[in-house]
């Protein structure tokens, strides 16, 4: 390395972090990544990520959000019920796509949103689209956008029986839809 640094050696070097940890199985969004770099934004990393990985052969595997869903909901203040649901609605829709080429993050912060407003607490009822965006280091758009996707599939996802089982007022989930 030089010591003068270029924007092309921030970007390659940002580049080769973001893949170690996705190779690694780990979770450290382009955000937090760009932010160490001069000069470089997540949109070139994501961008140039892309043409490297596929150069040098490099097998990415899936990263499973719903591992870092602990983490996520102590940030918030969730309680165990609100944690489970939010496992819940990992699982379902990890299985089932529901938000397809969102990375973990945004697929995350659209379910722990949903979690917050159907299963509302007054510790938790203070955390809107701008908190989890800033916690999970993600543009509130992106995280609008998932929570869009997420919304077309909740009343599917929120049958009688789960409504019961986690105690969700129909009134709450009629407000998340309509919201």
């Amino acid at each position: 390395f030089s010591k003068v640094r270029c924007k092309k050696d921030e970007l390659m070097a940002a580049i080769c972090v973001y893949l170690a940890y996705e190779v690694s199985g780990m979770l450290m969004s382009l955000k937090e990544i760009a932010k160490a770099c001069i000069g470089v934004t997540p949109r070139e990393i994501l961008k140039n990520k892309k043409k490297y990985a596929k150069n040098i052969s490099l097998e990415i595997p899936y990263f499973d959000f719903t591992t870092c869903i602990p983490k996520f909901c102590s940030k918030f203040e969730m309680v165990f019920k609100q944690e489970k649901f939010v496992n819940h609605l990992g699982k379902y829709v990890r299985k089932n796509n529901i938000i397809p080429g969102n990375n973990p993050y945004s697929i995350l912060s659209a379910i722990i949103y949903t979690c917050l407003k159907l299963l509302k607490r007054d510790e938790t009822d203070k955390y809107g689209i701008y908190d989890i965006s800033k916690h999970l280091f993600i543009a509130e758009n992106t995280v609008k956008k998932s929570i869009c996707f997420l919304k077309q599939h909740i009343s599917t996802i929120c049958t009688v029986e789960i409504l019961k089982k986690y105690k969700i007022s129909s009134n709450n989930l009629e407000t998340f839809i309509n919201s």
